[in-house]
């Protein structure tokens, strides 16, 4: 009853944060664009969308297509269409239509990672306060409540991983309904995040080895209704299965804001060695870094690292998301330059965080005894307070420092005016 009540007001936290807040950006545009034009024209070209204004788009053979994976549109298609039915629009003046599709997408998606994230805790035999206190950690006290309020694929894909960590540890007593869906859901995440296949990769090899050929091939048959499609839109857009965005070509087009060289785009070159560890740095805890904005995280890196070095239960599978997680970062550490872009703290990362935090039981059950309960609450104070701030604007222009956060937090009470997101915001509106 007290798990209930607490999900209950775990949605109406989310949903009070996706109507009162500010959430507009290039690539929020980019998906909208492409969910409108599914729903409204049938056709992923962003040509006939209002959002064609946006500057995450690429060119290919004379149309305009968002240069990102398409598996987060496709999902926001299915929701839209009934409210499109009823009605609503994605464009102002009137942002209801937009502001619900969130709700359906981002913010169902981190009801169903929280959920999942419960259940992995009892798994891993952890029950009671101590279950809905992590939980409630996860939801409230990581940058997953951040971007589970604005249209973007990471917090989809965040649940989508915790989802099929779940399901895979179900189907350890053989049952093939759960493999299969842990195999669905590991590939959508692949198809969420291309950078994340790695995760679906080595569970493949943990189930082959551990459950046999045909548990094997139960597991990998999903991809089929996944990143088969994926690789099919990919080809038959630009005729190569390769992602858009790792296409430097289709960014070269008249006014291209790529093509001005303002920022660099990700996967097109990789790092030298000396840039990369300044990088890294800046990533993790620089003004924007990952773990400076997730303090708490801190406690799953530690307790994935017991359970592997101390051979603990489940420590294969630990080895798995702790390899695919280092592999996952150091792609976009290698691989990139612009920290994510304008947004809140480093956007990519936000997958790894709820697989990361089921192996934290064990510290949170040290911490919560004694005089350590009250470090774990200033920890978890601290964390809250990145969590909540980012919620406020996920897509906060860059420029502010380590003081972003504030910033947020002042801008959402409106002691300070938002910025005027002139480069990317909407012809038609000045704002929300």
């Amino acid at each position: 009853m007290l798990a209930r009540t607490g999900l209950g007001l775990y949605a109406l936290l989310l949903f009070g944060f996706i109507f009162a807040g500010r959430h507009d950006s290039a690539n929020v545009y980019s998906r909208l664009g492409t969910t409108e034009s599914l729903v409204e024209r049938g056709e992923f070209m962003l040509d006939g969308s209002l959002y064609a204004f946006t500057i995450d788009k690429v060119r290919v053979n004379g149309h305009f297509y968002s240069h990102q994976p398409p598996a987060t549109a496709v999902i926001g298609a299915l929701a839209y269409f009934p409210l499109y039915e009823c009605g609503l629009r994605l464009f102002p003046p009137f942002w209801i239509g937009a502001d619900l599709l969130v709700f359906f997408v981002n913010g169902l998606a981190a009801l169903i990672a929280v959920i999942c994230f419960y259940r992995c805790l009892a798994l891993f035999g952890f029950t009671g306060g101590l279950q809905l206190l992590m939980t409630a950690v996860l939801g409230t006290c990581t940058l997953l409540l951040s971007y589970s309020v604005t249209y973007n694929s990471h917090g989809v894909a965040a649940a989508s991983l915790i989802a099929a960590f779940y399901c895979y540890l179900r189907a350890e007593r053989g049952s093939t309904n759960y493999t299969v869906l842990s195999g669905f859901a590991f590939s959508l995440t692949g198809a969420l995040e291309h950078a994340a296949l790695v995760y679906y990769a080595l569970f493949a090899v943990l189930v082959l080895s551990k459950r046999g050929f045909y548990a094997f091939v139960y597991f990998v048959l999903p991809a089929s209704l996944t990143l088969l499609p994926t690789l099919y839109y990919y080809r038959a857009v630009s005729g190569s299965i390769a992602p858009l965005a790792t296409r430097p070509e289709f960014f070269e087009y008249p006014g291209s804001y790529w093509s001005a060289g303002k920022e660099s785009l990700t996967g097109i070159h990789w790092n030298t060695p000396i840039f990369t560890i300044r990088y890294a740095f800046r990533c993790l805890f620089g003004s924007r870094g990952f773990l400076l904005y997730n303090p708490v995280l801190t406690l799953g890196l530690i307790g994935t690292v017991q359970t592997i070095t101390r051979r603990g239960d489940r420590w294969l599978e630990g080895l798995a998301i702790g390899v695919a997680s280092i592999i996952f970062v150091g792609y976009y550490i290698i691989a990139s330059t612009n920290y994510s872009g304008q947004c809140y703290s480093i956007r990519w990362f936000i997958p790894i965080i709820p697989v990361l935090m089921v192996f934290a039981g064990p510290q949170f059950q040290k911490l919560t005894i004694g005089w350590r309960r009250y470090g774990l609450a200033l920890l978890l104070l601290v964390s809250a307070f990145y969590a909540f701030a980012g919620a406020m604007n996920p897509w906060v222009l860059e420029g502010h420092g380590y003081a972003t956060p504030f910033y947020n937090v002042a801008s959402f009470w409106g002691r300070i005016p938002n910025h005027d997101h002139s480069l990317v915001g909407f012809p038609y509106s000045s704002g929300r």
